[in-house]
């Protein structure tokens, strides 16, 4: 059965389509004793600086850390397509907050870092620097999950091949769109 969102002890998870509605962190915390816990937040597509954002607005002592794999964050995944088509003419225009901009704001962004594993008894996460490829844990609170979509290629033949292309991220939209211009180029010639 999919989930749009559950609440464990100090754990919330968000699925990606849900992510219109980031107050049920909020409302979590809000329900809580101490409201200056250490929010930790993985994935920084949608859901993630949204949610972000929404505990910062709602309270100011709360310590927040949003850790994401890619090296963007709060972008619109909706415009990829057309970005790819070219209505969309720079991919920069689909981001729309900046790791600086959620800085100024008190909001830890840490971006190229991946987490590997959640150990829900001692409360860390252990969170791998995909530039240096050190491990370290951090603690957290209340950690919300908020990883989004992956893309899943049908078992067929041949799927491994170099031109086949899976859209979630701006940097997946980067390469499609880079490939169709280069291909572009070679027809012509």
């Amino acid at each position: 059965k999919p989930l749009s969102s559950f609440f464990c002890q100090d754990f919330v998870f968000l699925e990606f389509s849900f992510f219109s509605t980031p107050y049920y962190p909020y409302l979590f915390l809000k329900e809580r004793e101490n409201m200056s816990e250490k929010v930790v937040i993985i994935g920084g597509g949608a859901a993630g600086p949204k949610t972000a954002a929404k505990l910062r607005r709602e309270n100011k002592d709360v310590k927040i850390d949003l850790f994401t794999q890619e090296d963007i964050i709060s972008y619109s995944a909706c415009g990829l397509p057309y970005y790819i088509e070219n209505i969309i003419q720079n991919h920069e225009t689909l981001i729309l907050r900046t790791p600086e901009d959620f800085e100024k704001q008190n909001v830890n962004i840490h971006l190229k870092k991946k987490c590997l594993k959640v150990n829900t008894e001692e409360k860390t996460v252990l969170i791998k620097d995909l530039i240096s490829n050190n491990e370290y844990e951090v603690s957290y609170d209340v950690l919300v999950l908020a990883t989004g979509a992956v893309p899943i290629l049908p078992d067929i033949e041949n799927r491994d091949l170099k031109n086949i292309f899976t859209l979630r991220t701006v940097q997946d939209g980067i390469n499609i769109k880079q490939q169709m211009l280069k291909s572009k180029k070679e027809l012509a010639n």
